[in-house]
């Protein structure tokens, strides 16, 4: 005899109604969730902007919490890192940070979303603060289709990719050094949702009402308090970060909004 759950789960318009119960049900959680890590922020982004003189965002941190920072996620790991949804409106005053970073973030977001991020970056800046991002360059990916003899930095990005998303075609010469796969598997997964080049970004950050936007090279900075920054190297080497990753910084002009 049948279980009733099996039942259920075999009539298609029951079976419809129930993951949508499940899904609503789940949503009403993360709706309290979020409002609790909400409430709970205020307090810690209000003893923070009172205790620094210097104040800086450190935005999708992860488990790279940086000393002298407000460190924020999505998902925060510890009681010390915030929630943060950079889709919302971020949760500072006007004019009151000085210098805003995120590494491999941007790339998670719809375009539309990301200038609309950093329109909110710019007015939680204070005149002349600088936003800090790192993200993967898409030229990166566009130079495996050049014809040029990759690098051994090149090549070893190409195995680890394959290792992980197709190790069954490890063993086809062809499969194995497929620029045409490492390109579709890097802009479809590990959620990211526009991949930018360096003209692109650069753009994104002057509509958004930056006034001065500068390239810069992993870890380094004219500004002491954003260098040596990045750390997702330590999840993918330092070489593969140094491969794939651009950075720019943008500054606010000094005139009011």
């Amino acid at each position: 005899m049948k279980s009733v759950r099996n039942i259920l789960k075999s009539h298609p318009v029951i079976h419809a109604l129930g993951k949508e119960f499940k899904s609503s049900v789940q949503r009403v959680g993360d709706t309290v969730k979020h409002g609790n890590l909400k409430r709970q922020r205020q307090r810690v982004i209000a003893t923070y902007l009172a205790r620094h003189r210097e104040r800086k965002l450190h935005i999708g941190c992860g488990p790279m919490i940086l000393e002298d920072w407000i460190n924020s996620d999505f998902v925060p790991r510890t009681r010390e890192v915030i929630f943060l949804d950079i889709t919302e409106r971020l949760p500072f005053p006007d004019a009151s940070l000085d210098f805003i970073y995120s590494e491999h973030l941007i790339e998670h977001v719809s375009l539309a979303a990301g200038i609309g991020h950093f329109k909110d970056c710019l007015r939680v800046l204070k005149p002349g603060g600088v936003i800090r991002v790192a993200t993967p360059d898409l030229k990166f990916l566009l130079d495996y289709f050049s014809g040029k003899p990759l690098t051994n930095v090149q090549r070893g990005f190409l195995t680890e990719m394959m290792n992980e998303f197709h190790p069954d075609l490890a063993r086809s010469e062809v499969m194995s050094g497929s620029a045409a796969i490492l390109l579709n598997e890097f802009v479809r997964d590990w959620g990211h949702m526009f991949i930018y080049d360096r003209d692109t970004l650069g753009e994104a950050l002057r509509l958004a009402g930056f006034a001065k936007v500068k390239s810069c090279e992993v870890k380094e900075s004219e500004h002491a308090s954003l260098r040596d920054l990045e750390q997702h190297g330590t999840a993918i080497s330092d070489d593969y970060n140094r491969l794939q990753t651009m950075v720019l910084e943008a500054t606010r002009g000094l005139s009011p909004l």
